[in-house]
């Protein structure tokens, strides 16, 4: 029996402003720039994409990028590769490491920050990272543009919180400068997601005590957990910690991780919280690798 044929339009728009009206007038239109998630996924010589198909790939205002005092702009369809080759030197180090773990270098020659972000089923593995760097996306749709902070791009339920017709122009990240960064992921296998566990760390010192730390944990690809009242606890520590800390710190995040997660194996909280209190413990000594220089 014969397969059954269905006609797919694809559109290719030549400027963002096209694009915001072809999408407004085809909410249900696939996205389509890199498309590494979308093809990876189908596992399918001729992969289904879709009824209407709209390329963002070549347009000019989605794959810029540009620093400004404040932010580090990103182009939402700009190639992994561009941006390690081009914004190398400002990259924060968490996330450039990040960026250098996602796939192969034909993956990155693809992939962009703007789909890794809005994938509908997963967060993937820059969702933390730009987490804990407080990082903005600015979306745009037919009704004009608006910025949020990155946690709110999903709501309560994991789902993303665009409007029909609203997409991913660019993400912006804050200029800042940390003393030492971590970014570190455990995964057997990209497609078995519950595998997938990450840790993204910094902080800042100022005169041998923590001035400022962020610790973004990120489980299965679907929880993205962050405990800011442990990170104000964290002020004003003196590293390297002590028995005692370490002991209260490690409870503290199980308890965490049990109740907000939940992650119920205790091997996969271990994990999580170890490479935790290794960066805490090892802040300003020769065992973390600082900002100066990290390339």
């Amino acid at each position: 029996m014969a397969a059954e044929q269905r006609m797919v339009s694809f559109f290719s728009p030549a400027d963002l402003t096209e694009l915001i009206q072809l999408y407004s007038r085809h909410p249900s239109a696939v996205l389509f720039a890199g498309g590494t998630w979308l093809l990876g996924r189908e596992q399918k010589k001729i992969p289904v994409l879709g009824e209407q198909v709209i390329n963002i790939g070549g347009i000019d205002e989605l794959t810029r990028i540009h620093r400004t005092e404040r932010f580090l702009e990103i182009g939402a369809a700009a190639p992994l590769s561009l941006l390690l080759e081009q914004a190398k030197r400002v990259l924060p180090v968490c996330l450039y490491r990040c960026l250098t773990s996602i796939g192969t270098p034909a993956i990155r020659n693809l992939a962009g920050l703007g789909g890794n972000l809005s994938n509908p089923e997963y967060r993937m593995d820059s969702f933390p990272v730009l987490f804990a760097l407080e990082a903005q996306v600015e979306l745009i749709g037919p009704e004009g543009s608006r910025r949020l902070p990155i946690p709110r791009l999903i709501d309560s339920e994991n789902n993303l919180r665009l409007k029909p017709g609203e997409l991913i122009q660019r993400i912006l990240i804050p200029v800042e400068s940390f003393t030492e960064e971590l970014y570190w992921k455990h995964e057997h296998n990209f497609w078995m997601p519950e595998t997938h566990l990450s840790v993204t760390a910094v902080a800042r010192m100022e005169k041998g005590t923590i001035s400022e730390a962020r610790l973004v944990f990120s489980a299965f690809r679907r929880l993205v957990m962050r405990h800011r009242e442990l990170e104000a606890e964290l002020v004003g520590r003196v590293p390297p910690l002590s028995q005692r800390e370490t002991e209260y710190l490690y409870q503290e995040l199980d308890s965490f991780f049990q109740a907000a997660g939940p992650i119920p194996r205790e091997l996969d909280r271990r994990m999580l919280i170890l490479k935790a209190l290794d960066f805490l413990s090892n802040l300003g000594s020769e065992a973390t690798i600082p900002v100066p220089g990290r390339y």
